[in-house]
């Protein structure tokens, strides 16, 4: 019997655990057995999500702010329904730190705007899902999303737009 080996890209989104597979697995596909999947490490949600909230945070152009709020709100949008607990607070602590950017005014106002939006959806459509007691990251979790919130209420931008 002949064996097929292959590589394939696992998704966040049809991974419905609390720590994401790492993206690749080896499939391997038999003729007689079916396909079976062997990951090949884990990574937590969190340190997936580090290195683009730390550009978020660090960066001082706006092309690259408005990339990366674009590409946030895009995973949200897409698994935000996946986050659990530690992943919370590192996302809240970049957008809040758009509310609080140095850039110049008129760039300022569109990434605190677009941050805004984050957040908003963040609070529409998954404020339920926000880990509670005595989940060991809800402490956390809550304190970051209202530091998010008061960032956006002492800004000096005007996002015009509320909660």
């Amino acid at each position: 019997s002949t064996q097929k080996t292959k590589t394939s890209l696992i998704s966040l989104k049809s991974t419905p655990v609390t720590k994401a597979t790492a993206f690749f697995a080896v499939i391997k596909e038999d003729n007689n057995e079916s396909a079976t999947t062997e990951p090949t490490s884990e990574i937590s949600q969190a340190r997936l999500l580090r290195p683009l909230c730390n550009i978020l945070r660090d960066t001082e152009k706006q092309d690259s702010a408005e990339a990366g709020i674009k590409a946030l709100q895009g995973i949200l949008e897409d698994v935000g329904h996946l986050f659990v607990g530690e992943a919370w607070p590192v996302l809240f602590e970049a957008i809040s730190s758009l509310a609080e950017t140095t850039m110049t005014r008129d760039d300022a106002s569109v990434i605190s705007a677009q941050g805004f939006r984050c957040l908003k959806l963040i609070i529409d459509d998954f404020l339920g899902q926000l880990p509670l007691p005595p989940d060991e990251h809800s402490f956390e979790t809550w304190t970051a999303l209202l530091d998010c919130c008061s960032a956006y209420g002492r800004a000096q931008h005007d996002v015009n737009e509320s909660l």
